[in-house]
């Protein structure tokens, strides 16, 4: 099925055949038995990660890395205006959380990290529209994979059961003054 959906989706575009990195021609429907063709298309659950193909700017433009970025961006109209629209406002956000964090570390301030952290995996969350478009900002701005963030979100909760109690107005206190 998922194969008719990508025909029919080329077709739409005026292409006769899906792109392949073999040569320069085109794919022919239905393939040959024998073609030894690597598809240039992604898949957001395939082998190939999609974050290292394709990049996303602050305002949700997508862009290609690749090859195989630019294919899937073509074949599959990622750059529509209208698609960019939808994924602005989540890209604001990313980047907003993303500056919160750095801030906050730069800072030693581990619940305002800790929060930040918690809201950019909340918006990278797998059942998240637009969930690889946030992986790919956070990889790009912070330099480190997904799977970086839950481990630094267990590091910082780590560091609050260690540190001090804070008073009511965010100060920590000194050990041994009473509550």
């Amino acid at each position: 099925m998922e194969q008719l959906v990508i025909h029919l989706r080329a077709l739409q575009h005026g292409l006769e055949a899906l792109p392949v990195s073999h040569s320069q021609r085109s794919r022919a429907l239905p393939p040959r038995r024998n073609a030894k063709e690597t598809p240039l298309l992604l898949h957001p659950f395939g082998r190939i990660d999609p974050i290292f193909h394709l990049s996303f700017s602050g305002i949700g433009q997508i862009a290609a890395r690749s090859d195989h970025g630019q294919a899937t961006i073509e074949t599959c109209g990622l750059d529509r205006e209208s698609l960019r629209r939808v994924r602005e406002p989540i890209a604001i956000d990313i980047n907003r959380h993303v500056d919160r964090l750095e801030l906050a570390l730069a800072q030693n301030d581990y619940r305002c990290a800790l929060d930040a952290v918690t809201d950019l995996l909340s918006l990278g969350a797998d059942h998240r529209a637009h969930a690889g478009m946030v992986r790919a900002i956070v990889w790009e701005r912070l330099g480190h994979p997904w799977s970086e963030l839950e481990r630094l979100k267990k590091r910082l909760q780590g560091k609050l059961r260690r540190a001090p109690a804070a008073d009511g107005a965010g100060r920590r206190r000194p050990s041994g003054q009473p509550r």
